[in-house]
């Protein structure tokens, strides 16, 4: 098996193509994104909701961590809009080092300041990273774009 990955490999590069890297999470987390909110008044807030469903098995780390790659949140806002709060949940894999497995939901309450019209078109983006480890580890990232309007 190992002959058959190596002769793979150099075929790729020989043909001028690169090999994805092995460690690169490829399934192990889905992310998404949502809002309940179509609309929010100005100088209001909302709440979008942060789902991470990690395959069985398979466990990330917490937004905190000296002991692991910590799962990370890395927030695209339009003008006057501002992360006000992010609640994570409490950690329900207990492994050394502990994080989360299953699906988990994380909920950030985002400000939207007064100064915007209404009609105008919000769009929030949202990338997270994380490592995803069952035995051995590896990296995944996904990003996520939530749209509201002012009301």
């Amino acid at each position: 098996m190992k002959h058959i990955q190596f002769v793979a490999v150099l075929l790729l590069a020989t043909l001028g193509m690169k090999a994805a890297p092995a460690d690169l999470a490829r399934g192990e987390v889905t992310f998404t994104a949502l809002t309940k909110a179509k609309a929010v008044k100005a100088g209001a807030a909302f709440e979008v909701e942060l789902k991470y469903k990690i395959a069985p098995g398979w466990h990330i780390g917490p937004s905190e961590s000296k002991k692991t790659i910590p799962t990370k949140l890395e927030w695209s806002l339009p003008r006057g809009v501002k992360v006000a709060d992010v609640k994570w949940p409490e950690l329900n894999y207990f492994g050394n080092p502990p994080g989360y497995q299953g699906v988990i939901i994380v909920t950030a309450r985002l400000a939207v300041g007064k100064d915007h019209d209404s009609g105008a078109q919000l769009k929030v983006g949202v990338r997270s990273s994380w490592q995803v480890c069952k035995g051995i580890c590896k990296l995944g990232e996904a990003t996520q774009l939530v749209k509201l309007t002012v009301k």
